[in-house]
Parts: structure tokens; sequence; C-alpha cells
């Protein structure tokens, strides 16, 4: 742990109370312009601006943003920064810029820079940590959701805390974006949990004197992985009932994200859901035609 001015770090990150500001962040920021400042005198191509923005910028920004999420107006000063660099090769001299930051954060396959846009960077990051708090059992992880939640994904109260401001915003889209995959003797709760599809007190005319109760769980209706769901829930939902026993259980209870192809939220693909999606450009129609020799072809 080192104390730097008025800033505590630990692991090269910066602890502070409350919600994150831009003086929190100034002294990443420093390095990051020393280097653009380093880079101007090295006439660098176009490719070599994009390669550096993309390993180094943004190997630089990716530590500090799995863990806080910077203000946005911090972020689109370091946008317009990155860009003077890209069409100019200096960040104090701005020229004008005849492709949108849009387009340059498209992949190359799909006709941009490959860029990462450094708000969405920000947001996937901080989404794959806000999975991990949501599903991972290792320490820490169980800890924290102690810390912040009452009973299954309920925000407690307010906490005064730099992560937390972060993560707190992406919780309840994680959980609309994921569904429950029921384990044997589960513990997923079977009316206000997401496992069907959407809750079941989502899709009926939910009366409070059927049971089971609300806070009951899958493993209450269940048993060793065969259904045994109440005569009264069946008399009154025999379509929803034959839906749910449809429903195939698991080993263990498992939260899946429904964008993801390995079930768990990935920087990646929380990337490509933020920013995306793209559309391919067909290049070849630009610039090759039938009755113009390949040789000219780029010419026209």
């Amino acid at each position: 742990m080192r104390r730097g001015g008025s800033t505590l770090t630990y692991l090269g990150v910066f602890l502070f109370a409350g919600s994150p500001k831009r003086a929190h962040f100034q002294p990443i920021l420093d390095k990051i312009f020393n280097n653009f400042e380093n880079w101007k005198g090295m006439s660098l191509s176009m490719a070599g601006r994009v390669s550096l923005v993309n390993s180094v910028i943004m190997g630089q920004l990716s530590y500090s943003f799995q863990v806080h999420r910077w203000p946005i107006s911090l972020l689109k000063d370091l946008i317009s920064t990155i860009q003077n660099f890209l069409w100019s090769g200096s960040i104090k001299d701005s020229k004008p810029v005849i492709v949108s930051w849009w387009m340059c954060c498209k992949p190359k396959q799909e006709g941009g820079l490959g860029l990462r846009d450094p708000r969405f960077l920000n947001l996937a990051l901080l989404k794959k940590l806000s999975w991990s708090l949501l599903t991972d059992d290792s320490f820490v992880y169980k800890f924290l959701r102690g810390r912040f939640f009452s009973t299954g994904f309920t925000v407690r109260r307010f906490w005064k805390s730099s992560i937390w401001s972060g993560l707190k915003s992406l919780i309840q889209p994680i959980i609309d974006e994921s569904i429950w995959a029921p384990g044997i003797n589960s513990k997923v709760r079977f009316w206000t949990d997401n496992w069907l599809g959407s809750p079941l007190v989502a899709v009926i005319d939910f009366d409070v004197s059927l049971e089971p109760p609300l806070d009951s769980v899958i493993g209450d209706v269940s048993t060793n992985a065969v259904w045994s769901l109440p005569i009264s829930f069946i008399n009154s939902f025999p379509h929803l009932a034959e839906e749910i026993r449809k429903v195939v259980f698991c080993d263990k209870d498992t939260f899946i994200w429904r964008h993801s192809s390995s079930s768990r939220i990935t920087c990646a693909e929380a990337y490509l859901s933020l920013a995306g999606p793209f559309t391919k450009e067909r290049w070849g129609d630009k610039f090759w035609a039938s009755f113009i020799p390949p040789s000219r072809s780029i010419f026209f």
C-alpha cells in the first residue's frame, strides 16, 4: 500500500471513498499524455498510431477500468485527445476529422480501425466484475455479496463505496439479461427468480393465498430432480405446470447470461453487446467491377 500525494493506492489501484472524480484518475491521464508527447516526433504512420493506442493506451486504462467507473466527461476528453493524436500525431493539434469515432471503433473486418471505445471498454470490464460479484463463489465475492445484498440479488442499502457506485447500475440489467438453470435441490426462488423465461409472478395473476409462498425455492417443489408441484398450482395453471415439467435439472444452480455462448460474461462479449452490433461492409463491391480490369479498379 502506498500513499502518493493525497491519493492512497493498493496494487496500483487508487483507493478513495465516494463516487470517482476526475482528480482520482489524473495520475493515469498524466502518464498517457506523456506517452503521446513522447510519440509526437516519431513520424508514425496512421497504422502505427492505431497500434499504439490499442496496445499501450488501452492497456494503461484497462487496469483502472476493471475497478472504477470513470466520469463520462473525462472519457469524452480522453477520446478527443486520442482523435487528435490519430489524425495529427499531436494531442495539441487538431485537424478536421472526416471519419466518425464510431466508425473508427468498428472492427477492421467491418470497415473500421479496430479501436476500442473507452466508454464501452470501461462498462464491459465493470460488467464482467459485476458478473463475478453475482456468481463467483470465492471468498472475496461471497464477502461482497454479504455486504451489498440482503437476500438474493436485492440491494441492501446505500454504500459510500468507490467501487459499488460503478457496479450498482449494472446489476439489474445483467439480471434482466440472464436466466437460471436450476440444479438438484435448487435454491433458486420459485416465484421471483427468472428460470422459465420470466419470473412466475410476472406471467400469472398471482394469488397471495396460493402456496408455496413468495420466498419458496425450487427445491421445495421438487425431489431429486423430479417435480412435485402442489395440486392447487396444477389445477390453477395447467399449461404453466406442463411447461415447468419440461425443465431439465442441472447438477447445480447455474446463472446463465443469454448473450454469451459460454453462459457467462466475458469482456469481449460484454463489449460487443454494448458497442455493437456492427454491420459488415462489402468492400469488394466498392472497388471491383466486372467491366474494369482489377489492376485499374483501385483508381476509380
